[in-house]
C-alpha cells in the first residue's frame, strides 16, 4: 500500500469528478493531518512479536498511557536485541562453515583423510519456518 494507492482509492470513491483533491494537496493535507499514518516498507519483515509490540507500542500512545508505551517500548528493544544476536550467530555459522568446506575440497578432489574425520570440519543445517506458522 502507498500514498499513490489511497489516492487512486479515494479518486474512485467519489461519485463526480468535481471536488477532487489532486495528489499534492492529498499529501499536504495527509502529512498535516495524520502524520504518524505511514506505510509500512515492503520489504520489512516482521514477526508475529514485533507486530504485537508495534500494535501495543500504538495502542498506548493513543490512550495516552506513557508508563505503557515506555513497558512495550523496552520489551521491543529487548527483543530486537535477541534476533540481532540469532542473525550475527547465524552469519557467523555460515561462514564457519564455508570457511570449513573451502578446507576440506582442495580443488575438485576430496582428500580420503579429510572425509574420514568430520570432526576437523564444521557443517550446518538450516531449517525454515514460517514465523507466524499456525497449528490448528
Amino acid at each position: 500500500m502507498s500514498y499513490r494507492y489511497v489516492h487512486r482509492l479515494y479518486l474512485k470513491s467519489l461519485p463526480s469528478e468535481q471536488n477532487r483533491v489532486g495528489y499534492p494537496s492529498f499529501i499536504k493535507i495527509w502529512q498535516e493531518k495524520a502524520p504518524n499514518v505511514v506505510f509500512q516498507k515492503p520489504r520489512t519483515d516482521l514477526c508475529k512479536t514485533c507486530e504485537d509490540h508495534i500494535k501495543n507500542i500504538r495502542i498506548a500512545i493513543g490512550c495516552k498511557k506513557e508508563e505503557e508505551k515506555i513497558k512495550y517500548y523496552t520489551e521491543a528493544l529487548k527483543h530486537l536485541e535477541q534476533a540481532k544476536n540469532e542473525r550475527d550467530y547465524y552469519r557467523n555459522t555460515i561462514k564457519k562453515v564455508q570457511k570449513s568446506y573451502q578446507q576440506l575440497f582442495d580443488g575438485n578432489e576430496v582428500s580420503a583423510k579429510k572425509l574420514i574425520s568430520p570432526d576437523k570440519f564444521a557443517m550446518h543445517y538450516r531449517r525454515t519456518l514460517h514465523n507466524n506458522y499456525i497449528i490448528p
